[in-house]
Parts: C-alpha cells; sequence; structure tokens
C-alpha cells in the first residue's frame, strides 16, 4: 500500500484586533491561496476577536484561536511546518524568531523583521533597502509577489469608482463629485462610491441618479470587473486596480502611501488627482485619452500571468 506524502502546514498570523487589522488578515488569506497546493492552511486569531465576518471569508481554512501565542506556536512549531507573520508589531515578530526558524514575514515598509524569508510587493522597491535593516533574511522584493487571485472578467465598464480605503474621506469624495458632474461622467458611468462613513444625505443637491454606496466588502472582484475608472488612495487597494488594468487617479492620505504615490507616478500608471480635479479645461475627451494611456503602461508593469508564476515560483524556493 503506497502512503501518501501528508502535506506540510502552514500557519498565518496576522496582526488582527477588534479595532484594527482587516487589511492584515484578508492579505494573509490571498496569500494562502498561494500556499494551498504545498501547505495546509491555519489562521492563528486571537480568542477574543469578535468579527464575525472573518470566519465567512476564512471557509477553506482552519481557524485556531487562542489564549497565548507563544504556547501556540511551541504546540505546532517542528522542522516542517512554516509561520507566516502580517504584522509590524516587534513583540510579536521577535516572539515567532524566537520559537521557529521557519518564519516567514510580509512588509510594505522598510521595518527590521529578520525573519528567514521576508515578501515585499511594494512597487519598484530596491532589495538592498531591506538588506540595512534585515541581515538574517532572504528577501524577495517585487511587486509581482503581490497576492492577486482574482479572474479578470470582461464585462461591460459601468461604473467609476470611489474608494479611499477606510480613511474618513467625504471632503475627498466630495470634491470627486464635483470634477464628476463637471466633466459630466456621471451621464455616461454609474458612481460607486466605498466608504464606511460617508452619507448619501451629502449629495442631495447634486442630482445624481446612478450612484451606489457601499459601507464595506472584503470582495470588490464583481465590481472591479465592471469598473472603467478610479479616483483613490495609494495602499493595497491599488495595486488589485493595477492588476485589473483600472486607470486611477491617485493621493496618498498616510504616510506610508508616499512611496506607492511617488513610484506609481513616476512610472504614469496612475494619475495625480488634485492635478486632474483642479483642471477646469478637463473635458470627456481628455478623460478617454488619459483612461488609454495609462491602461497601456499598466500591461507593462502589472500582467497577471507573470505576476503568477513569479509567487509560484517563490513559494517553491520557500523551503
Amino acid at each position: 500500500m503506497v502512503q501518501m506524502k501528508l502535506k506540510k502546514k502552514i500557519f498565518f498570523i496576522p496582526d488582527l484586533d477588534n479595532k484594527s487589522g482587516l487589511g492584515h488578515y484578508y492579505r494573509c488569506l490571498k496569500f494562502s491561496e498561494f500556499f494551498r497546493k504545498k501547505y495546509k492552511i491555519f489562521i492563528l486569531l486571537k480568542k477574543n476577536l469578535k468579527n464575525t465576518n472573518i470566519l465567512l471569508n476564512a471557509k477553506n481554512n482552519n481557524i485556531i484561536f487562542f489564549d497565548d501565542l507563544k504556547l501556540t506556536i511551541k504546540k505546532f512549531s517542528n522542522e516542517g511546518n512554516f509561520f507566516f507573520i502580517d504584522s509590524y508589531n516587534s513583540k510579536k515578530i521577535n516572539l515567532v524568531n524566537k520559537l521557529t526558524k521557519n518564519s516567514i514575514s510580509t512588509a510594505d515598509k522598510l521595518v527590521s523583521l529578520n525573519t528567514r524569508y521576508l515578501i515585499d510587493h511594494t512597487f519598484l522597491r530596491n532589495k538592498k533597502d531591506h538588506k540595512k535593516k534585515n541581515p538574517k533574511s532572504i528577501i524577495y522584493s517585487n511587486h509581482l509577489y503581490f497576492p492577486f487571485i482574482s479572474k479578470k472578467i470582461k464585462k461591460k465598464k459601468k461604473y467609476i469608482m470611489i474608494n479611499f480605503g477606510t480613511y474618513n474621506s467625504s471632503k475627498e469624495i466630495l470634491s470627486v463629485i464635483d470634477f464628476i458632474k463637471r466633466v459630466k461622467l456621471d451621464l455616461k458611468y454609474k458612481i460607486l462610491i466605498i466608504n464606511k462613513k460617508f452619507r448619501l444625505n451629502l449629495l442631495k443637491n447634486y442630482n445624481l441618479k446612478n450612484i451606489n454606496l457601499i459601507s464595506h466588502t472584503s470582495k470588490l472582484d464583481k465590481y472591479y470587473s465592471e469598473t472603467i475608472f478610479c479616483f483613490g488612495a495609494c495602499g493595497i487597494s491599488l495595486y488589485e486596480r493595477s492588476f485589473y488594468g483600472i486607470p486611477s487617479a491617485c493621493k496618498p492620505i498616510a504616510k506610508n502611501q508616499i512611496y506607492n504615490y511617488q513610484n506609481f507616478l513616476r512610472k504614469k500608471t496612475i494619475i495625480d488627482l488634485n492635478s486632474m480635479i483642479s483642471d477646469n479645461e478637463f473635458t470627456l475627451i481628455k478623460f478617454k485619452n488619459i483612461c488609454k494611456k495609462t491602461k497601456k503602461k499598466l500591461k507593462i508593469y502589472f500582467s497577471s500571468k507573470k505576476q503568477k508564476k513569479e509567487i509560484n515560483k517563490l513559494i517553491e524556493d520557500i523551503k
């Protein structure tokens, strides 16, 4: 009788609590889809978490709720198992490194982690910059390591999306709506606003007929497939939009987004939001032309085929 070779285990540790960390958590879920062929997937979450959406989004994974992270890592730590931590919490990072040699971290900013493997998907990041802070790590630095897992579906483009993330962006949204009305984009496309705190009654004087507001969703794929353009920030969702080939007018809304903003802008893969909406001579024809030019640039840098090839090779390298 031939015995089947048991898969090694990988334990994802997102820096998640009841107040913050969903970005870390969803990134772990996306990375887990690539590791699934090689490893049995587990997610370690603190026991007092109240967010029930987490369970719904992790139906294909085994969730282990822990009281004590140290004891949990000790329990599952052996030569074959890996621990993937998505956190900038130095105490957690140091704990993982102390208890296991098989540690993997992901970072989109320059910090000292010194896990065995470090994955950074930041656009145009210089690998040498990480080496200074992480001399003990094997570093993978390339925007093609971004865990993009969705299939692009060809659908009619009907949405203009406004998405500044969880940031309270009512001021920015209203500025964008003013621009949309001025260029008359609302007559051609539906407006889709994604924001927890924005209220539609702020738009009661704008006479907008085709507008949708979504407070929050982790599954934007179905909307991305139908989106022709997006106004937004320069965080994780910018990478998703770029792999979907969606041109974006952007601004950084946090310090850790400035690096993305500068590099995307330098390669003309985004449009500067403030310059665009302050251009009083901007027309619908100019909008179509800038969409076309930006889409061409996105195709050069954000190939989903190359991305899958590179990230699968990375996972094979991890031993």
